[in-house]
């Protein structure tokens, strides 16, 4: 059974979280082989989630540095290309740099790191972002 984030091994039960690189099986303790796709299913997911921490910390990021350029409604702002051009080219540089990375080494111990980085920046750029805004208005 497929999750997101996880195979759950339909014979034993025991959970898979898609280590390994792209493209290739995995055997459970009992003896279950996990095929090629379901694990890619969730490999990709981690990878799509860390792909979207990274963009949405441009996104604050970007909110930071051009909140006095932006437009005055709320959703002007959001659509804005000051903020969406970056955000959108971080995802897909990101996103081409992680697949390479995961074609090749099966090791997921630097994406962990990478992810709670892009999540402690991304936090740092939020604050940056409510307290710049306020400050603006």
């Amino acid at each position: 059974m497929l999750r997101l984030g996880r195979c759950v091994c339909p014979k034993c039960g025991r959970e898979n979280h898609g280590e390994g690189c792209l493209g290739t099986a995995s055997q459970c303790v009992c003896g279950y082989w996990f095929s090629c796709s379901e694990l890619d299913k969730v490999r990709l997911y981690w990878i799509l989630q860390l792909c979207l921490c990274f963009s949405m910390t441009i996104l604050f990021i970007s909110l930071a540095l051009f909140c006095d350029e932006l437009p005055d409604g709320s959703w002007e702002r959001f659509l804005s290309p000051q903020l969406q051009i970056p955000a959108i080219s971080t995802f897909v540089v990101s996103y081409r740099a992680l697949i390479r990375h995961k074609r090749k080494i099966a090791n997921d111990e630097q994406l962990l790191r990478s992810f709670t980085w892009g999540v402690c920046v991304m936090t740092i750029a939020i604050f940056t972002a409510i307290i710049r805004v306020h400050r603006w208005h």
